[in-house]
């Protein structure tokens, strides 16, 4: 009975995931609405995690705090349309329309979908690093005093923090939170569970790329070094420790966006798999 009820939810599961197979497009438009939310709860976070970073002092001032949520709001919008885009059209170019895909394709989408994506949030991030007040003037001023080229300072660092990122929110994530629901079917805690867990492992396998990221970005004007230099210095400077820097609040805002952003998109993906569907590509004929 217990391995009858056990494949029953297998079954339902993948019944499920087969209703939710969207197109890129819907895909996109879902991960936009995501990005969007996850900002407006998250942001306060990301600003006391840069200021810590940076060695600037703790503040809880809201003006401080609140400071570029807009642009914020603005960037991680297709941020984390590119993700959760990117992610689908790769499972479709590579493993085809088949919505039962290997853990393993998941997690590789999944990670080639947020380097995807630094190209969107390296720059974004850059300028709001250095922001005082305007998020424009303080891009114009980056890109007269060093060029455009400074706008992607800690490229590589960005792109294996939203790898490893995007692995967790869009492959962990789903995944731990159906093995849940095969002995606890309740749909809220499993994915409270399911995000809290896969967002604790998402802030320890990226926080070091971002405090590299960081360190980079903050110091543009002195002529910043490459990414490897740079872990060379930080860890001369301050030893193994010195990568968790800011690592509670980026820890408590990458637990929370990892379950608010993949809670949201599978609601999204639940209400979109309700419309008709025009898929633009081609599904590949290769086997998984």
């Amino acid at each position: 009975m217990t391995q009858a009820k056990h494949e029953a939810v297998i079954e339902n599961q993948h019944s499920e995931e087969k209703k939710k197979n969207l197109s890129v497009y819907q895909s996109i438009f879902s991960g936009s609405v995501t990005g969007a939310f996850e900002v407006m709860v998250d942001h306060p976070l990301w600003s006391i995690k840069t200021r810590m970073q940076k060695g600037e002092t703790f503040t809880l001032n809201p003006q401080v705090l609140y400071r570029g949520i807009l642009p914020n709001a603005a960037s991680m919008i297709p941020i984390t349309a590119v993700q959760v885009g990117l992610n689908r059209f790769f499972q479709k170019c590579f493993w085809g329309n088949n919505y039962e895909l290997s853990d393993g394709q998941k997690m590789a989408s999944a990670f080639a979908a947020g380097v995807g994506s630094a190209l969107i949030s390296c720059p974004t991030e850059m300028i709001m690093t250095h922001q005082k007040k305007s998020f424009f003037a303080a891009g114009s001023y980056l890109v007269k005093q060093n060029g455009w080229s400074c706008l992607y300072t800690g490229m590589l660092a960005t792109m294996l923090r939203e790898g490893m990122f995007s692995t967790f929110f869009l492959g962990v994530a789903p995944t731990l939170k159906n093995r849940i629901k095969e002995y606890c079917p309740n749909d809220y805690f499993a994915s409270l569970l399911a995000g809290m867990t896969a967002g604790i492992g998402a802030t320890f396998a990226s926080q070091q790329f971002d405090v590299v990221k960081t360190v980079q970005q903050a110091s543009v004007a002195k002529n910043s070094a490459g990414f490897f230099r740079t872990v060379q210095k930080h860890y001369a400077a301050y030893g193994a420790c010195g990568f968790f820097k800011g690592s509670v609040p980026r820890g408590l805002r990458v637990m929370s966006a990892v379950t608010l952003m993949n809670w949201m998109n599978e609601k999204m993906g639940e209400l979109l798999s309700e419309t008709p569907q025009t898929e633009p590509i081609t599904p590949s004929t290769s086997n998984r």
